[in-house]
């Protein structure tokens, strides 16, 4: 999903379902303020997945935020996709 947000489409914040341990799906969300730059967003993200072992790794539901950009990982669909 960072990739998603910081490179694919630029749009500083991506949703995403993926399959987490033994299959169980996930659905995530990550965002950056419109104010920092491309790398800079990726590398606020990546400074929170940092921090994720530490705080929410046995969690199903999860979220972090930063001064810059924010994450939340769920295991219920928790956003309408278009499309």
């Amino acid at each position: 999903m960072i990739r998603k947000a910081t490179i694919e489409t630029k749009t500083f914040w991506a949703v995403d379902e993926f399959d987490w341990v033994d299959n169980e799906k996930r659905y995530g969300w990550v965002q950056c303020d419109r104010d920092i730059q491309n790398d800079e967003c990726g590398q606020c993200l990546h400074a929170l997945l940092d921090i994720f072992p530490q705080c929410c790794s046995t969690n199903a539901q999860w979220a972090i935020f930063g001064p810059s950009c924010g994450m939340r990982m769920d295991d219920e669909k928790f956003y309408q996709s278009s499309g």
